[in-house]
């Protein structure tokens, strides 16, 4: 009797606990303890020019009220924001900013964020992102003729210095595209032998261009001609 005692005084203890708990959460504010988020911009790009719709309640562009995060493939993130030296201009619901100035090419990608005053409002999710690939047109080839012995022996060759991050050569023969073409290279210059890839008529016309890889190096102009006539 004494143990059946003991455990109903249990019970009832644990459920007056049980109750009290229920009725200390009850009695608390419903509201809950939340500060509303901005939303996330949309950002697009023109030319050189990032733009995105102005956030109702961010700060303003002067006061810092957006953060673009630029991100490039083998480098840290980098976080500029409006009003610390990013140069922008608000104007019609809208905010730009230019990114003309990148100097390192390769592909970034952008992405906005819309700051908020920490007490009323938090920061924004990140927006969309954009992509934006700084390029380099690769150097047109000076050609010259020479008539030298390589190790494809002695003959009559086209040359010209190496550009810088080309992927291959095309020649153009009296107009007629040969498309990419196996050269000879020293330290300095690349050779193509004339004499042994054509039958030399009268003033046949030569010029080649540098290939890139058609991401970052875009392919060179045209060389200079070479007019060769048959001996």
């Amino acid at each position: 009797m004494k143990v059946r005692k003991i455990l109903a005084l249990c019970i009832a203890a644990l459920l007056m606990i049980t109750c009290l708990v229920t009725l200390a959460a009850c009695g608390g504010d419903d509201t809950p303890d939340s500060t509303p988020q901005l939303a996330a911009p949309t950002l697009t790009k023109e030319g050189g020019e990032l733009k995105w719709t102005i956030v109702e309640n961010a700060l303003s562009a002067a006061d810092g009220g957006y953060t673009i995060k630029i991100s490039k493939s083998g480098a840290a993130d980098v976080l500029k924001t409006t009003g610390t030296g990013f140069s922008f201009n608000a104007g019609e619901g809208i905010v730009q900013t230019s990114i003309d100035g990148l100097a390192t090419l390769g592909a970034y990608t952008f992405s906005v964020r819309a700051n908020g005053d920490g007490e009323n409002y938090t920061n924004s999710n990140w927006s969309n992102t954009i992509t934006h690939t700084i390029t380099e047109t690769l150097s047109a080839p000076v050609l010259s003729l020479d008539n030298v012995t390589l190790i494809d022996g002695p003959g009559l060759y086209l040359k010209w210095e190496k550009i810088e991050n080309a992927e291959y050569y095309e020649l153009q023969y009296n107009e007629s595209n040969e498309g990419e073409t196996e050269v000879l290279t020293d330290d300095d210059y690349c050779y193509i032998k004339i004499s042994d890839l054509f039958t030399l008529a009268l003033d046949d016309e030569f010029r080649v261009r540098a290939v890139g890889d058609g991401t970052i190096y875009l392919t060179s102009g045209w060389s200079n001609i070479i007019i060769i006539s048959a001996v």
